[in-house]
């Protein structure tokens, strides 16, 4: 038979104090800033569920980079994402960040499509 929402909903809480730690994720799409084209690049900060390969990728600033990075639910992984030079050269430099990238967060490379992206080309 299974159990009623109710009953799920009060195995999960405690005197009101939930069982489940959840934490909010806020997607971040970084803006590049003058000094970060002058250096070339920007580093571009990812986390995902750790127990679920398809689970959805989130781009997230740095702070929660490092928030989630000290969770054992999340797989956290960072690339730098080149933003100057020629456009073949950035294609690459991109291409081979993410194949890095997608070592450890599996479907990374289905997530950062555009290689150019901030580039202006």
């Amino acid at each position: 038979m299974g159990i009623s929402r109710i009953e799920y909903h009060e195995l999960l809480t405690l005197e009101n104090k939930p069982l489940i730690k959840t934490q909010t994720i806020k997607s971040h799409i970084p803006t590049p800033t003058y000094a970060d084209y002058r250096q070339g690049y920007v580093v571009r900060y990812f986390i995902q569920r750790i127990n679920d390969n398809d689970a959805l990728i989130y781009e997230v600033n740095e702070t929660d980079y490092l928030r989630f990075s000290l969770d054992e639910f999340y797989n956290a992984v960072n690339i730098e994402w080149r933003l100057t030079g020629g456009e073949d050269a950035i294609k690459d430099s991109n291409a081979k960040s993410v194949k890095l990238g997608s070592k450890k967060m599996k479907n990374l490379i289905f997530y950062l499509v555009n290689y150019l992206q901030f580039s202006g080309y």
